[in-house]
């Protein structure tokens, strides 16, 4: 396995500012931020587990060195870089498409971005990068941060920080990360203001979607949905026009199961069970997500994916020609900066389905 890590870069704080005639002069060094940290211990993780071979790559001056230098030094196998003189005043989508170029030359399997940037400028690279290579790219640590701000630090008596400490320990974010991100709620450490926001509307064909978002900036994140929906055939709508048509609930997915897994579900006072051909899903009221997840894990059944999510109450039932168009929507929708999840209420036929998974 090959994993790679792009890596953001600072200006090194040891090396003061200075200004030369009213001029600005910024230190020519660069230094991993936290950005780069929470990378590079995911990756050193996954190459410890899996045997793999982790390569860091970055954009910069020659400072940028030094940055690398570093990454080396907590264990990465490999370092490259791009000179980026040549590509002052590139924007955002010039830069994730060098970053994708230099992440083709290291065979990437995985392609990991610490946290999501919140920099105004830089925040879609991740983004842009994944769609490039055709790669996921997801934040985990600002989710912690938000469900902290929301109900308190503690997860025994935060359902919802429970889940976001969950889901980022399944996908192998390290217990320091998770306490640094508790830290910057509790005051201990600097940090910019993050809302949450949810957004309602329509995908072709009838459809309805809730959007949720995290983000440090309220108008772009309203600007760039809506620009979504409008270009692939969508429409905003108003607060509580798709709210009612979904439920919150606890869902546990499990791709192996068997009749014990599905008795402790059912003596546990579960609400729906979904089956199909390869899977089994389970949901429960939203405040049963804690119980139910210590549950499973105890008896060694450890679902696929666990999580809270907004389960649709009434669906749109669309073939395969509709769901494509839908579809395409939904992923303009996820690839945007500041989604966090899209939730849409339409069925399909699990045979037009697998057909087209097969095409």
């Amino acid at each position: 396995m090959n994993i790679t890590v792009c890596a953001k870069q600072i200006p090194d704080p040891a090396n003061e500012t200075s200004y030369d005639n009213g001029i600005i002069v910024r230190p020519e060094e660069q230094v991993l931020d936290d950005t780069d940290r929470y990378g590079i211990e995911i990756a050193l993780q996954l190459k410890e587990k899996f045997d793999a071979e982790v390569t860091i790559i970055s954009m910069g001056p020659a400072g940028t060195m030094k940055g690398l230098q570093q990454a080396l030094q907590m264990g990465a196998d490999k370092a490259l870089y791009v000179d980026d003189d040549s590509l002052k005043g590139a924007n955002s989508l010039m830069t994730a498409n060098v970053l994708s170029e230099l992440a083709k030359t290291t065979n990437a399997d995985i392609v990991i971005f610490g946290t999501e940037s919140t920099d105004g400028y830089s925040g879609t690279v991740p983004q842009q990068v994944s769609r490039f290579l055709n790669l996921d790219c997801i934040s985990y640590v600002k989710a912690i941060e938000i469900a902290a701000r929301n109900g308190g630090t503690d997860p025994a008596n935060n359902a919802s920080l429970y889940q976001a400490i969950q889901k980022a320990k399944s996908n192998s974010v390290p217990n320091e990360n998770i306490e640094r991100a508790l830290k910057r709620v509790d005051g201990n450490l600097e940090t910019g203001e993050i809302f949450e926001l949810s957004y309602e509307g329509y995908a072709p064909h009838g459809v309805a979607l809730l959007i949720s978002c995290l983000t440090d900036n309220k108008n772009r994140t309203s600007s760039d949905v809506k620009a979504t929906l409008t270009k692939h055939g969508g429409s905003m709508g108003t607060p509580g026009s798709v709210n009612y048509l979904f439920e919150r609930k606890a869902v546990f997915q499990f791709d192996k199961y068997n009749d014990e897994l599905i008795d402790l579900a059912l003596n546990s006072d579960c609400l729906d069970i979904l089956e199909s051909n390869q899977s089994v899903t389970f949901e429960f009221p939203p405040s049963d997500f804690k119980n139910m997840n210590e549950k499973f894990n105890n008896n060694s059944f450890v679902p696929s994916n666990a999580e809270i999510a907004q389960i649709p109450n009434v669906g749109v039932v669309i073939d395969m020609e509709k769901f494509k168009s839908v579809s395409k929507l939904i992923s303009a929708l996820e690839d945007l900066d500041d989604v966090q999840d899209v939730y849409a209420n339409f069925d399909i036929e699990e045979k037009e389905l697998e057909a087209l998974l097969s095409e």
